[in-house]
């Protein structure tokens, strides 16, 4: 039986192109400003959903490089997923708000 080595993530591809090491603190982070900026949920609950989104990350990509998009779109997904709509909710209308500005 062949065993498949699964592995985080070591870059991440930013909108300008440039690639950056891929930190996951960044994602607690973000996931914990969502969840005080709601009072949805606390550091704790914030570090489990980031473990989650890490888990799908290594899944998904298999090492390989995400975008920033794709990261997002994951945590999107896994804050639906936890039932946690309303920072779910606040943290798409965030994303389209900054998308908007870097448009213009």
């Amino acid at each position: 039986m062949a065993s498949t080595l699964v592995t985080l993530p070591r870059e991440v591809i930013q909108r300008s192109g440039q690639r950056a090491p891929f930190d996951a603190e960044r994602i607690r982070a973000a996931l914990q400003r969502a969840g005080k900026a709601t009072d949805e949920f606390d550091a704790a609950e914030a570090a489990l959903l980031t473990a989650q989104v890490v888990k799908v990350l290594i899944h998904r990509f298999h090492g390989e490089a995400p975008t920033i998009e794709q990261i997002q779109d994951v945590a999107e997904q896994t804050l639906i997923a936890a039932n946690h709509l309303q920072t779910a909710r606040a943290y798409i209308v965030y994303r389209e708000q900054h998308a908007t500005l870097r448009a213009d």
